[in-house]
């Protein structure tokens, strides 16, 4: 009978791969590296790196149109961040929405999901403009349910009901 060892089998190692690649992702995920707990299960404090503005994720409670509607950003931990503004420029082409929040220090983290909603009122209705900005980069503060693609994709259809939502305000 032949014996063989089970690490000279390449099932082993792409086994391996994939079960390192899937504890490291969700290490990273759980808390967006500002929210969760330490070894002793205490929640995380932000360290002296993560404190300060960054910018979030934002989505439309409704589908936007004409000059004024609602965006939503994601506060993340109530304890630890805390929503500071929305900003807009225009241009003929393109809207860019930006929201900030800031990460507080000293803070007992927690792992509750909060929102900000905010009115945004434009100078000219929205018409074939593209409205850009909802992605955080990878810097910011991140909605661990959303999709991210480049910060400079198409917000428009980055639709979502809050209903059942806690907001920070």
């Amino acid at each position: 009978m032949m014996r063989r060892d089970i690490c000279s089998h390449r099932s082993f190692w792409i086994w391996a791969a994939a079960t390192i690649t899937v504890g490291f992702q969700l290490l990273l995920g759980c808390g967006s590296g500002t929210q969760g707990s330490d070894a002793t299960g205490a929640p995380a404090e932000p360290t002296g790196a993560e404190v300060g503005t960054v910018r979030t994720d934002w989505w439309f409670s409704k589908p936007p149109a004409g000059t004024e509607f609602e965006v939503v950003a994601f506060t993340g931990s109530s304890e630890c961040v805390r929503f500071n503004r929305v900003e807009v420029e225009e241009s003929a082409q393109v809207i860019t929405i930006h929201a900030y929040v800031d990460l507080v220090s000293n803070a007992n983290c927690t792992d509750d999901y909060t929102i900000h909603a905010e009115d945004v009122r434009l100078s000219e209705p929205i018409g074939d403009r593209a409205i850009v900005g909802c992605f955080a980069p990878g810097s910011g503060l991140r909605a661990w349910d959303l999709d991210h693609l480049p910060s400079n994709s198409d917000c428009t259809a980055r639709v979502r009901d809050i209903t059942g939502l806690e907001s920070s305000a």
